[in-house]
C-alpha cells in the first residue's frame, strides 16, 4: 500500500547504524485517458484508459452515495450528455457514456471527470481527473433517411410525409428538411405549404423539427406530380437524402404506402415481413361519390425485378403456404432461407379499389437488399479454463449455419476448421505452443470440430492460447470466423483430512480418473439484457460416484456483478448449481462480464475453473412514444359508441448500424386478478398485444372507454429491446337525448333460483361456478350489437387491416362482456344434452346478439388465416376471442368453430415451433401472457360446452381444448428456467401450473408445480429424482438423453376436461369429492425421450384439494378421503368381471381408482382429528408410472380391510 514506512534492520538484536530508514511508497500515476471519442453508431462516447482501473471501486467520500453518470462525470459534462444517460464499464480499461435526453454534447467539447473517483486496477495510484477533447468516430455512419409516401392520391386527398424511420443519430433528435418540386406546375404553392408546416411543427416541437409533416388536399392540384425530398442530419453534422414522387390524381385511389420505407435490408436466415399502410380515398369533397370508391380494397404482392421465386425455394410446403397467403394481403411475409444471398428483389405492392381494380389502383414498390448470415460458433468448452496436466483436454465448437448454405446440388457446404495455437506469456501472446508430435491427436491437423490432447500432452504452469478458424462457402462477410479458448494447465492434488491436518501430494496418478471442467456459454458470446441468460457446468470424469460429488459454484469475476451477494440476487437458480440463470434484466447493456464455474474445495473438481465471456448487447435508445387522435371521416360514428382511433408511433429509436432492422410490438397495459378463485387475490399489470410483431414503426390502435397506458417494444435483431409508455383517455359514448327509460328492476332472487344464481356464495363453492347469470349484455340489444359491427369491425375487414379487426373485436366484445367470465348458464348436475338449460330459456335476443358474436369471431378467423403468426399476434387474437367468449350464451353458431379453430391451430403450431426454431413460428414466452389468455379462453369454451350453449352446434370439443392446454404448456416449458418457480394461470374453470428441471444436470430437482387457486381447487406435485439416474452420463449413472428441460404440468379442470370418461365419476359418485387433476410429463427437449426421463422420478407427492362438504356428508361417513389414479381400462376390465362375494355383493368399489404405487399417503400422517379439519390430502407414489395421471379424491372405508391382493404367480415346474 501507499503510505510512509520506517525500517529498521537489526544485528544480534541491535539496530544497524543508520536505522531506521524511511521508506515512502507514493502513489502510481493517475490513470489517463487516451481518447473520447464519439461511437459509430452516435450512442455514447467511449474513453479509453491507458491502464485498466478499479472502475471507481474506491472513490473517495465526496461521490459517496452518487450513482450513475455523476459519480464519474464533472456537473458540467453530466448536464451535457443529457438527463438519464448512463455511464457504463464496457471492461475496465473503457467506460461508456451513453447518451441521455437533450444531449447537447458534439465532438470537438470536452468531457471532464470527478476528482478522487477512478483509479488504478490494484487501488495503488493516484486518481483520474482533467479534461478530455471529444473526438468524431473514425469512421462515421452518416444517417439513412427514409421516405413513406404513397404514389398516388386521390382528389380529395391530402399527403403525409413520413421519415420517421429514418436510422441514425445515435437516439439524439435529428434534423427533418423537406423541400419539393412539381410537374406542369412552378410548385411554389405546395413548397410555401410544405414551409409552412414544417416551421409550425418545429415551434410546435420546441425547436425540434418533425419527420412527420402533413399537407391538406387543398395545397396540391390534380393532375400534377411531387417529388418530395427529405434531408436528414445528425449531431455530428452527418446527413443523407431520401426522394418520393406523389401524384395527385383527379380518380380516387388508395392511398398506399409502405410503412418501413421503400428499402429494406436483410439476411438469408431472418424472415422478411413488409407492411402496407393503406386507406380508402377520401369521399369529403364534391370530386368524388362515395359510390366511386366503395368500401373495400384488394392486394396482390408481386415480383417484379430479381430472382423468382417457386416453391422449391422455400424449406418446406409449411413456409411455402406461409408465404404464399400473404400474396393477396396487405403485409407479405417471407420466410427465413428463402430468399438468395448478395441478391436484390424488387416487390411490388398492388392495391385496387374493390369497385374498379383495373382502374383504380396504386402500386409500391419495395427494394429487399439480402445478405449472407455470419457463422454461429457455439463453443462448447469454455472461454477459459484451468485444467490438471494428467487429464485429457476437449476442445470443441458446434457452429451453426443460420442461413443453411447449400451448393446447386442441395447439399449443404461443410464447414472447414483449422486449429492454431500460442503460449500466453503476462497477457500477450507468444510464441508458438510446440506442442509435442507424439501427443498432438490428428484431428488437431484436420478439418475437425473438436480436439482431444490425451493426458500429458501440454506442460504444467503454462497458459495455453487455443484458437479454431470456422469457415462455410459463401465466405462473405460473418462467414469466417475464429474462436479462441484458453487453457491454463495445473498439476493435479489429492488432499486428504486427518484430525485437522491436510496433506497435499502432487500427484499424476493417486486417483483413478482425472476429471475436467468446461463450461457452455451463448452461442455467439454477445447476449441482451432482456433475455434469461443461461450457462451451463460440466464435470467430465468425475472421480466420484454420486454427480453431486463434483459440485461447482459460480462467480462473477468481472462485471458488476461480482460485488458480494451480486449475483446471487440476479441467479434464478442459485449460484452452487451446474446451471446459473440470471433473470431478465439483471445484466447492464454495454458491459462485458465473465462468469466462473469452480469446483467446490471438498469436490472431485476442487481447484478446476471455467469462464464464459458474454458481452451484453446494448438495446436501441433514445426514442418515444407518440399517440395521436385520427382525424378522419369515421371519427363521429366512433365517438358516438363511446371508441377511439389513435395513431402510436414509436419515433427516434437508434441502434448499431449492424443491429437493424428493428421491429416493434405494442401494447395496452391491464390489472388482472392473480387467482380468480380467491376474492382477495392479489392484481397484477399485464401486457395485451395491440398487434403482431411488425416492422412499421406505428399502428392505428382502437380503445373503448377509459384510461389506456400504451406501451411500444422495440427490439434490434439481437433481441436486445427498449420501451416507451403513452397515456391516452377515451370519453364514454354521450348519453343519448331524451334518455331512454330506465331498466326494469332486477328480478328477486328467491329460493333455488337463488342458489343458483351464486348470490352470497364464496370463491371455491359450487354454486360460484355453477350457476345462472344476471341479464346478459348489460342491457345492450342485438341492434346495438349489429351497430358496433358496422362501425368497429366491419370497416377494417373491408380494408385487410389485421391488427385493427382483432382491436375492433376486442373492443366490441368488451362491451358485451360480463364479469365474472365463463359462469355457467345451468345447475350442475343437469344434462347439457337436455333442451331445459339456460342457453335455450334465455330471452330471443340472445340469439341475435349471438349472430353478431359469430360475425366477429368469423372476422377474428378472417384475421388469423391471412398472416403469419408471432408470439404477439397469437397472444392478441387469444386475448381477444377469451374477451369475447365471457357469456357462455352468446357462444352460438359460428362462435364456437371459429374460435376453437383459433385456439388448437395456435397452440399446435406453438409446440411445433417452440422445438422447431426453422419454422419461424411463434415462440411461447413464460412472462408473454400467453398462458393467461389461452387458459382464460379454454375456461370460457368448457363453460359453454358443459353448459349446454353449444349442444345444439357440437363445435366445441372438450379433448382438442385440453389438447391445446397440453401444447401450450409444452411450448411455455421449452423455455422455462430450470429450478425457477412454477409458471401458473388461472381461470374460472381451469387452473394449471408447469415447471422444469434438466436431468441432464439434475437442476431443478425436487420438480413442483402447484397451482395458485385454493380450497377443493387447490393442487400440488413434487417430483423426487434418482440421484444415480441424473447428471451427465459417465457410461453407467446419469442421463443419457438430449440436454434440456422435462416439465411437469399440474391441470386442475372444474368442469368438463374432455379427458375424464363419464365412467370415472359415474361409477364412484359421491365418493368422488374434488375434481380432476392431470399431472403430465414431458422431456420437451426432446419428446421421443419422455420415457427416458420420466424413468429418473423416484416419487412423486401429489396434494389434492377436496369439497369439505362433500367429504363430510352422511354419505361419506366413516370413510376418509385419499389421492388416487384413475386407470380407464382398469375400470372397464373391474366392471366387465363383476366379481361378488359369497353374499352377491360386487367387489368392485371403486373401479378404475387405485392406489397402485403409494408408498405413503396424509392418512397415515395425520390424527383423526386432524383428518377432520383438512381440506386437502396426499399420497406418494414410487415411481411415476406414466406420463399423464389422471387423479381424484375418493372417500374410502376407513374400516374396511385392505383389497385383496392377488395371488402370486403358480411355481416353476421341476
Amino acid at each position: 500500500d501507499t503510505g510512509t514506512y520506517w525500517i529498521g534492520a537489526t544485528l544480534r538484536g541491535a539496530l544497524i547504524a543508520a536505522a531506521p530508514f524511511k521508506l515512502e511508497i507514493a502513489p502510481a500515476a493517475a490513470p489517463n485517458i487516451t481518447s473520447a471519442t464519439v461511437s459509430s453508431s452516435l450512442m455514447r462516447i467511449d474513453a479509453a484508459f491507458d491502464v485498466a482501473t478499479d472502475r471507481g471501486a474506491g472513490a473517495g467520500t465526496n461521490v459517496a452515495g452518487v450513482v450513475g453518470c455523476a459519480r464519474y462525470l464533472a456537473a458540467d459534462t453530466v448536464s451535457d450528455v443529457g438527463s438519464g444517460a448512463e455511464c457504463v464499464w464496457a471492461n475496465a480499461k473503457t467506460l461508456s457514456i451513453y447518451f441521455g435526453k437533450n444531449a447537447t454534447i458534439r465532438p470537438g467539447d470536452f468531457i471532464s471527470l470527478s476528482t478522487n473517483v477512478i483509479k488504478s486496477a490494484d487501488g495503488n495510484s493516484h486518481a483520474a481527473s482533467g479534461s478530455y477533447v471529444v473526438r468524431a468516430p473514425p469512421t462515421p455512419t452518416p444517417p439513412e433517411a427514409r421516405l413513406s409516401v404513397p404514389d398516388r392520391v386521390g382528389p380529395c386527398d391530402g399527403v403525409v410525409l413520413d421519415a420517421s424511420q429514418s436510422r441514425g443519430g445515435g437516439g439524439r433528435p435529428m434534423e427533418f428538411r423537406y423541400s419539393v418540386v412539381a410537374t406542369a406546375t412552378d410548385g411554389s404553392a405546395v413548397a410555401d405549404a410544405l414551409g409552412a408546416a414544417v416551421s409550425a411543427a418545429e415551434v410546435a416541437g420546441g425547436g425540434v423539427t418533425n419527420p412527420v409533416i402533413s399537407l391538406e388536399s387543398a395545397h396540391l392540384e390534380p393532375g400534377v406530380s411531387y417529388t418530395f425530398t427529405v434531408k436528414v442530419t445528425d449531431f455530428t453534422g452527418g446527413y443523407s437524402t431520401a426522394s418520393a414522387t406523389v401524384a395527385k390524381s383527379v380518380y380516387p385511389m388508395p392511398i398506399s404506402k409502405i410503412s418501413s420505407g421503400r428499402t429494406y435490408t436483410a439476411t438469408r436466415s431472418h424472415a422478411v415481413t413488409i407492411e402496407g399502410d393503406v386507406q380508402l380515398p377520401s369521399v369529403a369533397c364534391d370530386a368524388i361519390k362515395g359510390t366511386e370508391v366503395g368500401d373495400g380494397i384488394d392486394y396482390r404482392w408481386s415480383i417484379v425485378e430479381g430472382p423468382i421465386l417457386v416453391e422449391e425455394n422455400f424449406q418446406s410446403a409449411h413456409h411455402f403456404e406461409l408465404h404464399a397467403r400473404t400474396l393477396t394481403t396487405r403485409s407479405l411475409y417471407i420466410p427465413p432461407r428463402t430468399l438468395e444471398p448478395d441478391a436484390v428483389y424488387k416487390w411490388r405492392l398492388r392495391s385496387s379499389l374493390r369497385v374498379n381494380p383495373r382502374a383504380f389502383f396504386s402500386d409500391q414498390i419495395v427494394t429487399v437488399r439480402v445478405s449472407s448470415s455470419p457463422i454461429v460458433p457455439n463453443l462448447l468448452t469454455g472461454d477459459h479454463r484451468t485444467v490438471f496436466a494428467d487429464a485429457p483436454l476437449a476442445l470443441e465448437v458446434a457452429p451453426e449455419d443460420p442461413d443453411d448454405a447449400r451448393d446447386t446440388q442441395g447439399a449443404a457446404f461443410p464447414f472447414t476448421y483449422v486449429w492454431s495455437c500460442k503460449l500466453l506469456e503476462t497477457d500477450q501472446i507468444g510464441e508458438s505452443c510446440d506442442l509435442p508430435p507424439d501427443k498432438t491427436p490428428g484431428s488437431y491437423h484436420l478439418s475437425e470440430p473438436r480436439v482431444v490432447f490425451p493426458p500429458g500432452a501440454l506442460t504444467p504452469g503454462r497458459t495455453y492460447e487455443f484458437s479454431v478458424r470456422v469457415a462455410r462457402e459463401p465466405v462473405a462477410g460473418g462467414r469466417k470466423v475464429d474462436v479462441p479458448m484458453r487453457v491454463t494447465v495445473v498439476e493435479r492434488t489429492n488432499s486428504t483430512t486427518t484430525n485437522s491436518t491436510t496433506t497435499t501430494t502432487t500427484t499424476n496418478s493417486s486417483l483413478n480418473n482425472a476429471p475436467a471442467l468446461r463450461v457452455v456459454g451463448t452461442p455467439t458470446g454477445v447476449w441482451s439484457a432482456s433475455r434469461r441468460l443461461n450457462l451451463f457446468a460440466y464435470v467430465d470424469d468425475c472421480p466420484g460416484p454420486d454427480p453431486a460429488s463434483c459440485a461447482v459454484a459460480w462467480t462473477c469475476v468481472e462485471g458488476d456483478l461480482a460485488a458480494d451477494g451480486a449475483l446471487a440476487a440476479a441467479a434464478l437458480t442459485g449460484v452452487n448449481r451446474s446451471v446459473l440463470s440470471i433473470d431478465r434484466g439483471a445484466l447492464t447493456e454495454g458491459m462485458s462480464y465473465t462468469f466462473r464455474a469452480s469446483g467446490v474445495s471438498w469436490g472431485g473438481a476442487a481447484n478446476l475453473t471455467a469462464d464464459a465471456a458474454v458481452v451484453v448487447n446494448a438495446a436501441p435508445r433514445g426514442g418515444t412514444l407518440e399517440v395521436a387522435a385520427v382525424e378522419d371521416a369515421d371519427v363521429r360514428p366512433f365517438a358516438d359508441i363511446g371508441v377511439q382511433k389513435f395513431l402510436a408511433r414509436a419515433v427516434g429509436f437508434a441502434d448499431d448500424p449492424d443491429h437493424y432492422p428493428l421491429t416493434y410490438e405494442f401494447f395496452k397495459k391491464t390489472n388482472v386478478t392473480v387467482d380468480v378463485t380467491d376474492p382477495n387475490s392479489n392484481i397484477t399489470t399485464v401486457r395485451d398485444p395491440l398487434g403482431a410483431t411488425q416492422t412499421a414503426n406505428n399502428i392505428v390502435l382502437i380503445l373503448g372507454p377509459g384510461r389506456h397506458e400504451i406501451e411500444t417494444r422495440v427490439t434490434d435483431r439481437h433481441g436486445a429491446s427498449a420501451v416507451a409508455t403513452a397515456t391516452v383517455v377515451v370519453a364514454p359514448a354521450p348519453v343519448p337525448s331524451p334518455p331512454p327509460a330506465p331498466p326494469p328492476p332486477m328480478p328477486e332472487f328467491y329460493g333455488r333460483r337463488k342458489l343458483l344464481a351464486g348470490v352470497e356464495a364464496d370463491a371455491g363453492d359450487e354454486t360460484y361456478y355453477l350457476s345462472n347469470q344476471p341479464p346478459y349484455t348489460r342491457g345492450y340489444n342485438a341492434t346495438t350489437a349489429a351497430r358496433f359491427f358496422e362501425t368497429l369491425v366491419a370497416p377494417s375487414v373491408a380494408i385487410g387491416a389485421h391488427s385493427q379487426i382483432v382491436q375492433a373485436a376486442d373492443a366490441y366484445a368488451r362491451v358485451f362482456a360480463v364479469e365474472p367470465s365463463g359462469v355457467l348458464p345451468q345447475p350442475a348436475g343437469t344434462d347439457p344434452q337436455t333442451t331445459s338449460n339456460a342457453c335455450v330459456d334465455e330471452d330471443p335476443d340472445a340469439f341475435d346478439v349471438a349472430t353478431q358474436h359469430a360475425r366477429v369471431a368469423a372476422a377474428l378467423a378472417t384475421a388469423r388465416d391471412a398472416t403469419p403468426r408471432t408470439n404477439a399476434g397469437v397472444n392478441q387474437l387469444w386475448c381477444a376471442s377469451a374477451v369475447l367468449s365471457t357469456d357462455p350464451r352468446l357462444v352460438r353458431a359460428g362462435v364456437g368453430r371459429d374460435l376453437m379453430h383459433a385456439l388448437v391451430a395456435d397452440a399446435r403450431e406453438l409446440a411445433l415451433s417452440s422445438r422447431d426454431k426453422s419454422r419461424d413460428g411463434p415462440v411461447a414466452d413464460p412472462d408473454s401472457g400467453v398462458l393467461r389468455c389461452v387458459t382464460e379462453l379454454v375456461s370460457n369454451l368448457l363453460a359453454a360446452r358443459v353448459g349446454g350453449c353449444d349442444a345444439r352446434f357440437d363445435e366445441i370439443s372438450e379433448a382438442l381444448a385440453a389438447s391445446a392446454v397440453d401444447d401450450v404448456v409444452s411450448a411455455i416449458g421449452v423455455a422455462l428456467v430450470p429450478g425457477a418457480v412454477a409458471v401458473t394461470a388461472d381461470a374460472r374453470h381451469l387452473s394449471l401450473a408447469v415447471a422444469a428441471a434438466d436431468p441432464s444436470t439434475g437442476v431443478g430437482f425436487p420438480l413442483v408445480a402447484a397451482i395458485n387457486s385454493r380450497g377443493k381447487s387447490a393442487a400440488k406435485v413434487s417430483l423426487d429424482a434418482d440421484v444415480t439416474a441424473v447428471g451427465p452420463f459417465n457410461g453407467t449413472r446419469g442421463y443419457n438423453g438430449t440436454r434440456g428441460n422435462s416439465i411437469v404440468s399440474v391441470t386442475h379442470y372444474r368442469v368438463g376436461d374432455g379427458i375424464a370418461p363419464r365412467l370415472a365419476a359415474e361409477a364412484i359418485a359421491p365418493r368422488l369429492v374434488s375434481n380432476y387433476t392431470h399431472v403430465t410429463f414431458a422431456h420437451v427437449a426432446n419428446l421421443s425421450e419422455t420415457d427416458t426421463a420420466r424413468r429418473v422420478v423416484k416419487t412423486a407427492t401429489v396434494t389434492l384439494g377436496y369439497d369439505e362438504a362433500l367429504r363430510s356428508s352422511d354419505a361419506n361417513a366413516g370413510r376418509h378421503p385419499e389421492v388416487r389414479i384413475y386407470d380407464h381400462a382398469l375400470a372397464l376390465a373391474t366392471i366387465a368381471a363383476n366379481a361378488t362375494d359369497s353374499l352377491g355383493n360386487k367387489l368392485a368399489k371403486y373401479p378404475g381408482w387405485t392406489d397402485r404405487g403409494a408408498s405413503s399417503s396424509s392418512v397415515s400422517a395425520r390424527t383423526g382429528a386432524e383428518d377432520a379439519s383438512a381440506d386437502s390430502t396426499y399420497a406418494s407414489f414410487e415411481s411415476l408410472e406414466s406420463s399423464r395421471l389422471m387423479l381424484g379424491v375418493v372417500m374410502v372405508n376407513t374400516n374396511a380391510p385392505p383389497p385383496p391382493q392377488p395371488p402370486p404367480p403358480p411355481s416353476p415346474p421341476p
